[in-house]
């Protein structure tokens, strides 16, 4: 009886690590419930706010979390703000 109580044990805490480690290294356990957008508006030459002109002025489109903002600086001559981002899903 001790014994099968000592392997319900293990198994658990196996099982309890197995949940922890799906849950921190890939999507599979996340809700799209707790997802946040955030959108902000900018006065540009082209108007981005069509999603076909949107698309071409772009080389990627996905869906991420934000992970941790990188840093400040410039792209391209403008200003510009660096994340590491866990990309979910590509479009």
């Amino acid at each position: 009886m001790r014994k099968q109580s000592w392997i319900l044990l293990l198994l658990f805490f196996v099982v309890a690590a197995g949940l922890f480690y799906v849950k921190q290294y890939t999507m599979l356990l996340d809700f799209k419930s707790s997802a946040e957008t955030v959108n902000r508006t900018y006065e540009f030459e082209k108007d981005f706010s069509d999603t076909k002109t949107l698309v071409e002025g772009v080389d990627r489109i996905f869906i991420g979390e934000v992970l941790e903002e990188k840093g400040r600086g410039s792209h391209a001559g403008n200003p510009a703000t660096f994340f590491e981002v866990r990309v979910t899903q590509k479009i």
